[in-house]
């Protein structure tokens, strides 16, 4: 039987974790204002019309912090508008 170390368990699920889990279409805050190249705050605000609209969803998603560690995070994807038939 072949030893795995507690390291390489660890890894596999980081790389499993890291594959397909997010959402597709979900950003989180800071990713839309990089994108929007505009403040997290506007963002915000930009995000709350959507939800009032009904055209917002929360999920998570994984991203590594500065000390390298994997976290989930919140995120949001945006909804196509209802038609209205």
């Amino acid at each position: 039987m072949t030893k795995i170390t507690e390291a390489q368990v660890l890894a596999e699920l980081e790389k499993a974790i890291a594959k397909g889990t997010e959402p597709e279409g979900a950003y989180t805050v800071p990713d839309l204002a990089e994108l929007m190249n505009t403040g997290q705050q506007t963002v915000r605000g930009r995000l709350q019309i959507l939800n009032d609209a009904g055209r917002l969803e929360r999920t998570t998603v994984v991203r590594v912090n500065l000390a390298g560690q994997m976290q989930r995070r919140i995120a949001y994807r945006i909804l196509p508008e209802e038609d209205g038939e």
